[in-house]
């Protein structure tokens, strides 16, 4: 990473992951965030804004992670 900053002068595009750490902000996100509602309204900056739906509870802790359908 040094090198390429010193040949080009720009930073490399860097993620970092700790996997001792649960997900979430800054280790990745959790599977209950709403990614759609927080990039439109950042992309319309704020024009769109959240549905307001509250994440499932009843997640699974193991695959398939999803809980069972519900009814309408």
């Amino acid at each position: 990473a040094i090198t390429a900053i010193d040949a080009h002068g720009i930073l490399p595009d860097m993620l970092s992951f700790n996997p001792t750490k649960p997900a979430g902000y800054p280790n990745g996100r959790t599977f209950a965030d709403d990614v759609i509602n927080f990039r439109l309204s950042f992309l319309s900056k704020g024009d769109i804004p959240p549905d307001g739906l509250e994440p499932h509870t009843d997640t699974l802790q193991e695959f398939p992670y999803l809980g069972t359908p519900h009814s309408k």
